[in-house]
């Protein structure tokens, strides 16, 4: 369960670059962002110009404006990839990627 705000924007705070795994699917035109430690899926990412525009997890998590809410299960197997990356583009959120380890 994802959740993108196209007029918000995200963040995501990590230790440095190898406390994230970066994995693939098909199409390889977004970045899924998993913890390196647990395996825990952070978001998804993708590329657009040089801004990085994401989704993110809220899998597990207590957030009061969604607990009325019921899952919206969806399916994107026959979406081509300009497709899928003009969807996100309208849906998806800016993201700021930061990196709490200076040393």
């Amino acid at each position: 369960m994802t959740v993108a705000d196209s007029n918000g924007a995200a963040r995501l705070t990590a230790a440095n670059e190898h406390s994230l795994v970066r994995y693939h699917f098909g199409h390889r035109i977004a970045d899924y962002i998993l913890c390196a430690a647990c395996g825990a899926y952070a978001g998804a990412v993708q590329d657009d110009n040089g801004q990085p525009l994401a989704t993110i997890s809220v899998a597990g998590l207590a957030v009061p404006a969604f607990a009325d809410r019921e899952a919206e299960p969806v399916q994107y197997d026959d979406e081509a990839p300009d497709g899928r990356r003009k969807r996100r583009r309208a849906a998806w959120m800016p993201l700021n990627l930061n990196f709490t380890d200076t040393a």
